[in-house]
């Protein structure tokens, strides 16, 4: 089940421009939601990684960043490269936003996160789109207005 965070939208101008300049409007869905994604993901404690702490540094077993966990006979090269697995795709002006990585839950779940991934450092996806809900209304609104203004409305 996702999460979802909901921006409501007084249509009726966009809907206007939508059959007027398809193009554009076209644009005005797919822009705004790459952006937020690029927003939301660049926080640190996402894609930006919380700085390191003891648990990433010897004596074994420790976890080496984009080798994975180290035990005293060696790496297990078991890292999926957490901060590279992102992913995000836009539906209309729906923007989906998550992570591919096995353990992304234990980092970065809403209700799976575990406590000792929040005390390093990394944040819960949802909670950073919460926090950043007035950034994803100034980007979804300049481009409506943006579209708005080539549409002649």
């Amino acid at each position: 089940m996702s999460d979802r965070i909901i921006i409501d939208v007084d249509a009726d101008r966009i809907i206007e421009a939508f059959n007027k300049y398809p193009k554009v409007m076209k644009d005005t869905l797919i822009g705004p939601g790459k952006e937020t994604y690029t927003e939301i993901i660049s926080t640190e404690g996402l894609k930006k990684y919380p700085p390191a702490d003891e648990a990433n540094y010897p004596p074994p077993p420790f976890y080496k960043r984009g080798i994975g966990t180290v035990l005293a006979s060696g790496p297990l090269n078991n890292s999926e490269r957490y901060g590279t697995k992102f992913t995000g795709r836009v539906i209309g002006w729906s923007v989906f936003v998550g992570n591919i990585a096995s353990y992304a839950r234990l980092l970065t779940g809403k209700d799976t996160q575990s406590p000792r991934m929040a005390a390093r450092g990394w944040r819960k996806l949802h909670d950073v789109a919460r926090e950043k809900i007035d950034k994803i209304r100034q980007i979804y609104q300049r481009w409506i207005d943006r579209a708005l203004r080539i549409s002649g409305l």
